[in-house]
């Protein structure tokens, strides 16, 4: 059976104050620079589904009993964020699932997963819950996260990033994956930009059928690999930060019509970074195309930021009191992550 999520694409919103500064880069900054490497520009939306078994766990319940509050599962090593995969040997990717796998009065076996990806069990008796009037374990879960995203780039072997920043839970904290994919979308809609409201893409993707992986969900964007080469279209070399300067460069981005297109940007300020941080760059929109739509909405983050026909960074950030300002990463810093194991 097909079925169609629709979400709005992921952008980071920042609620701050820009300070009047410019900070140029340095040749000084310590850690590695990328050499200049050829690789397909991205600029094109995918699905994401960040689970495709399991729960996450928000936060330990704490259960009403006749003798008082308890926190069953406390002090047994489980941490927000965990991924909950099995109760008694029962895979579970929904609530009734796990209610219905719970064994009253005995012990239960959880299997569950940490962010480091390394699996542990745990043992507990569910509690009877006076308000629910039913045996709980103790958790509060929540489902897989489903959203869209602007991939960057494609290396030549397959690997890909994407976002600029991390896909994060209601509280801002990156979330596990596991066994998270990536799918065709198709954008609906654009709800514009004004001071104080970040506007939005609306997409639209079917999990039928994924076109990659995700392998890893980082602070810096997320990264996996591209099945075949039907993305693998527009190459351009890679830039260091050290060689980038402000003034005009552009980003692709997908917008209308489902085709990604070249926008006209500037680079207000470049900032030292001696080792991989989010916000390097400071840019604005100048493209009459996007003004209309108010600038920068929520959608474009991991859209690729190029100068001199050079892909030297991807959007990350929207300013929330003017967005037509936002903020961009370095593709060294991409590129550094996506060499790591």
């Amino acid at each position: 059976m097909k079925k169609i999520y629709k979400f709005i694409f992921i952008i980071a919103i920042l609620l701050v104050t820009l300070s009047a500064g410019r900070e140029a880069i340095q040749a000084s900054a310590t850690s590695g620079f990328l050499l200049s490497e050829k690789v397909y520009l991205g600029g094109f939306p995918v699905g994401i589904d960040t689970l495709s078994e399991g729960l996450y766990v928000d936060e330990l319940a704490t259960i009403t009993t006749e003798n008082g509050l308890v926190t069953p599962l406390k002090d047994k090593g489980i941490d927000e964020g965990d991924i909950l995969l099995k109760v008694n040997g029962n895979t579970v990717s929904s609530k009734a699932e796990v209610s219905k796998s719970i064994k009253p009065k005995r012990t239960n076996y959880l299997e569950l997963l940490d962010d480091k990806k390394e699996k542990f069990i745990v043992e507990c008796t569910p509690i009877f819950d006076d308000k629910s009037q039913s045996y709980l374990l103790g958790l509060y879960l929540s489902d897989s996260i489903e959203g869209i995203g602007t991939v960057t780039f494609i290396r030549s072997d397959g690997r890909f990033s994407a976002l600029g920043h991390p896909i994060a839970n209601d509280k801002g904290k990156a979330v596990a994956t596991n066994n998270a994919k990536i799918f065709k979308c198709t954008i609906d809609s654009v709800t514009p930009s004004k001071k104080d409201f970040p506007g939005k893409i609306n997409g639209s993707f079917s999990i039928d059928e994924a076109i990659g992986r995700v392998v890893k969900n980082t602070d810096f964007g997320i990264y996996g690999v591209m099945n075949g080469d039907e993305y693998k279209k527009r190459t351009i070399q890679t830039q260091s930060r050290l060689l980038i300067s402000t003034g005009k460069a552009k980003i692709f981005t997908t917008i209308v019509d489902n085709k990604p297109d070249y926008y006209d940007i500037e680079i207000l300020s470049l900032s030292m970074q001696p080792r991989v941080k989010e916000k390097g760059m400071l840019i604005k929109v100048t493209d009459p195309r996007l003004l209309a739509i108010g600038g920068i909405v929520q959608g474009m983050s991991g859209s690729p930021i190029i100068q001199n026909d050079k892909l030297v960074g991807a959007v990350t950030h929207v300013l929330i009191e003017d967005t037509t300002k936002g903020y961009g990463i370095y593709s060294d810093f991409l590129f550094d992550i996506s060499n790591e194991e």
